[in-house]
């Protein structure tokens, strides 16, 4: 982990990166366009998961009155009224 975290790791990989965005310039740009892309598609499934999970899980809130009686929230009947 020590070796990670050195600066001259660190400064290798930048070299060696740069030397590669410089000598495949083209292909870097189609990959990073389509890495950016994937990382928003994969944003996109995480976040509406997660609305559905919520809306799916969250009851709606009980209402009372001053009195205590539930106005609306409570066990729904099972006939029209």
């Amino acid at each position: 982990m020590k070796i990670l975290q050195s600066s001259f790791f660190r400064g290798i990989c930048a070299i060696i990166i740069g030397i590669l965005l410089i000598e495949y310039r083209e292909q870097t740009l189609e990959w990073i366009t389509i890495a950016i892309g994937v990382l928003f598609f994969i944003s996109g499934v995480v976040s509406l998961s997660e609305y559905f999970a919520t809306k799916k899980s969250s009851e709606k809130p009980e209402v009372f009155d001053s009195e205590g009686k539930l106005i609306s929230g409570g066990p729904k009947p099972h006939f029209p009224i």
